[in-house]
């Protein structure tokens, strides 16, 4: 089974932003980790002030789909409609046959089980994901297109301790983390998260809430 981390590293997100923003993305996704029929452990949201972090533990590295039969149109409709059902399911008319219901008759289909890999189904629902989340207020800049909550300056995205490589807008996903502080830049390559949390660390960033909480309320302790 294999882990899945995504970072949006962006200019910085006021608080309120940053929570809500974290929590939508986490939503967006496990919703359409669902709807796709991916299963995984667990999916975990961070963020710190420029980064959104998603986290998804024990994907399979690929999924089989079952064959299934896809319910069409009735008995006696007009052709055009048969024909766009056709259409819609990149089949022939060779493959539609007809079948009772409770309801009446039917034409049908019947699909091809099929092998799908994860990292596709995951470049499908990241890129849907963060081009769903809303801002209140979005941002162009530079001679850039891509609208976003503040300006993006980079996607980390591993699977299975590989680049996940996919184009949002101007940027191209990495495997590489950025830390810009004190007028220094520093760059990383990470395989797991793992890597990614001790590098944030061995800077002082600090991503997970509880333990940021933590560190907060020891420093006011007497």
């Amino acid at each position: 089974m294999s882990e899945f981390i995504l970072e949006l590293y962006s200019e910085e997100i006021p608080p309120k932003l940053q929570v809500s923003a974290r929590n939508e993305l986490k939503e967006l996704i496990e919703k359409s980790l669902n709807e796709e029929g991916l299963k995984y452990k667990s999916i975990s949201s961070y963020s710190s002030p420029t980064r959104l972090l998603i986290l998804i533990k024990d994907l399979p590295e690929k999924i089989k789909i079952p064959a299934k039969e896809i319910k069409g149109p009735k008995i006696g409709v007009l052709d055009d409609i048969l024909n766009s059902f056709i259409r819609a399911h990149k089949v022939s008319k060779k493959d539609v046959f007809e079948k009772e219901s409770e309801k009446g008759k039917f034409y049908y289909i019947k699909t091809k089980s099929q092998v799908l890999f994860t990292k596709d189904l995951l470049i499908k629902i990241i890129l849907n994901s963060i081009a769903s989340l809303s801002w209140k207020k979005s941002m162009k800049w530079s001679n850039n297109n891509l609208l976003w909550g503040r300006p993006l300056r980079s996607i980390l995205s591993v699977f299975n301790k590989k680049i996940l490589q996919f184009n949002y807008g101007h940027l191209k996903s990495s495997d590489t983390i950025v830390v810009e502080q004190d007028l220094i830049t520093k760059y990383k390559k990470i395989s797991s998260f793992k890597d990614y949390l001790g590098f944030l660390k061995s800077n002082n960033i600090i991503i997970d809430q509880k333990e940021r909480k933590k560190i907060i309320l020891k420093k006011f302790e007497f």
